[in-house]
């Protein structure tokens, strides 16, 4: 389920918005069925944190002291395909300094992006 990490919060915000919402609501059905109520509510948590960073982002959502972004891997038609995960704690990553990971961590995956086009052609 692309809920329950960063890496595929990276990938939902990027796919087409029916088809973002469909996975949304389908996650979610499985998630409360396996978790319940309070689970629905830790993954909303950090769903909400990582569109206001406009990509993944997580920070003691799911796990206290547990930090990590993600940003998405695009093919050649730009889809999303995968994503680059960085995690860390909530010392060595956090508000103050996700905004340069982040940079860091999409130039890394554009050039992975290069290698996804290769490998698909």
């Amino acid at each position: 389920p692309l809920v329950t990490a960063v890496g595929g919060l990276a990938i939902l915000q990027h796919l087409p918005p029916e088809e973002a919402q469909r996975v949304l609501e389908e996650n979610h059905r499985r998630e409360r069925a396996r978790g319940g109520e309070r689970r629905i509510e830790n993954l909303e948590r950090m769903r909400r944190r990582s569109d206001a960073q406009g990509f993944g982002f997580t920070i003691g959502d799911i796990a206290p002291g547990l930090a990590a972004l993600a940003v998405p891997i695009h093919n050649g038609d730009d889809a999303p395909v995968a994503a680059l995960t960085l995690t860390g704690t909530d010392k060595t990553l956090h508000e103050r300094n996700v905004a340069e990971f982040r940079v860091r961590a999409q130039a890394v995956a554009d050039e992975l992006a290069l290698d996804v086009r290769r490998c698909l052609r």
